[in-house]
């Protein structure tokens, strides 16, 4: 990976993913979700890390929907323990799927455009979740 790619990996984890992680302790205080973003797929695709900040933020915002009452808080902090973000290189690769406690989103981050080209949009990542808590 290049320094510029390294330092864009370094940014979000020394701010952008604890910020990230603090807003959903927010949207779901009784859960323990760890967040992981798997940068070895991100190696020698500098775009898609310049893009991820468009993305980055969707399985949070479907948190939050899911979230929005007792029922919900209390199925996320029961079943959901962690969330991994993949990047994949083909749209025929991206999925959202939940196995176990784990909720998985691959996404196309050249795109930089979720809901389009780029990945499953909040949607279907909150019907994702849905369907397995």
């Amino acid at each position: 990976m290049d320094l510029a790619s390294r330092r864009i990996v370094q940014e979000y984890k020394d701010k952008r993913i604890p910020d990230l992680a603090a807003k959903v302790k927010g949207y779901c205080p009784e859960a323990t979700i760890e967040l992981v973003f798997d940068w070895d797929t991100f190696e020698g695709q500098p775009a898609a890390l310049e893009n991820l900040w468009s993305i980055y933020e969707l399985p949070s915002y479907a948190l939050e929907n899911v979230c929005k009452d007792a029922l919900g808080r209390e199925a996320v902090a029961e079943k959901l323990h962690k969330i991994v973000v993949k990047n994949v290189s083909s749209d025929d690769q991206i999925t959202t799927t939940m196995t176990g406690d784990t909720l998985t989103v691959s996404m196309r981050c050249t795109e930089g455009q979720s809901g389009q080209s780029g990945g499953a949009g909040v949607s279907d990542i909150e019907r994702v979740l849905m369907d397995n808590l």
